[in-house]
């Protein structure tokens, strides 16, 4: 389930924000709501996983992945819209946060072997 294109891609050290356009004509939204068609959070979760292991590729490689902390899906995603991801990491950790011209979307941490 790869990301695709990422826009505007800036990272320091211990933060990562990136953004993506989400389209109407995404694969991804066959059957999820063919009149209403809904971002899955799961994608917006592995995309954030994505994007951690481009923050740290050691750290966050996706085969150290363990988990989810306090994930919380605010409000749907629908197309077409520009998304923006942020990513903080932490000992062991990452939050992350989805937010678009609407508002925060979703957010949670990614949970890492130490």
């Amino acid at each position: 389930m790869s990301a695709g294109p990422w826009l505007d891609e800036a990272h320091s050290d211990q933060t990562l924000r990136a953004q993506r356009r989400v389209a109407t004509e995404l694969p991804l939204f066959a059957g999820h709501f063919p009149q209403d068609p809904i971002l899955p959070g799961i994608v917006q979760v592995q995309w954030s996983i994505e994007l951690a292991a481009r923050l740290d590729p050691e750290r966050f490689a996706q085969d150290r992945f363990r988990g989810l902390a306090r994930v919380k899906f605010r409000q749907p995603v629908r197309p077409p819209s520009t998304l923006e991801f942020v990513l903080e990491a932490a000992a062991g950790t990452i939050a992350f946060s989805v937010r678009s011209t609407l508002g925060l979307h979703t957010q949670g941490r990614l949970r890492y072997l130490d």
